[in-house]
């Protein structure tokens, strides 16, 4: 599982998802946004059976899939 952490940590809720993906013996990677539109492309994504993407408000930064973000997202599923 892929945890695509775009939320611009405020609030940082990453702390949460883990905690379940940890309860659940699920392992995963992070893939931090860093407040930026740094997203995974398409070729980034595919190794991975799921994908949890999260986001928040923009505060300053950028929140959310961008556009190169979304077809990424379309191409995965």
């Amino acid at each position: 599982m892929l945890l695509v952490d775009d939320d611009d940590n405020y609030p940082n809720v990453r702390p949460y998802y883990e905690f379940a993906l940890l309860s659940l013996g699920i392992p995963y990677d992070v893939w931090d946004t860093g407040n930026r539109d740094n997203e995974p492309d398409a070729g980034e994504l595919a190794p991975y059976a799921a994908v949890v993407w999260f986001t928040g408000d923009e505060y300053g930064g950028y929140a959310g899939p961008g556009p190169a973000g979304e077809l990424a997202l379309a191409s995965f599923l």
